[in-house]
């Protein structure tokens, strides 16, 4: 699905589907990986209005610092 939603410029449905690729690889505790795709996410909700998946992405973020004891990073991105 991903190439797909770049060819055609789906941007709500590629964010959503960047922030579930993360999710997939934080469950496999693959968590580099993980944050590079919620990365990849925020880069399009740059310049968005879409506060939902903002705060999905930066939720999941969040997450990811904190097992990694990222405490200040963790914060940043419940804030």
């Amino acid at each position: 699905a991903l190439p797909i939603y770049y060819k055609i410029n789906k941007k709500s449905s590629l964010i959503i589907v960047l922030n579930n690729i993360g999710n997939i690889y934080k469950s496999k505790n693959d968590i580099p990986s993980s944050n590079h795709y919620y990365a990849k996410a925020l880069d399009l909700l740059k310049n968005s209005n879409d506060s939902m998946n903002l705060a999905r992405v930066y939720y999941n973020m969040g997450g990811n610092y904190a097992i990694e004891k990222k405490q200040d990073s963790a914060i940043n991105c419940f804030n």
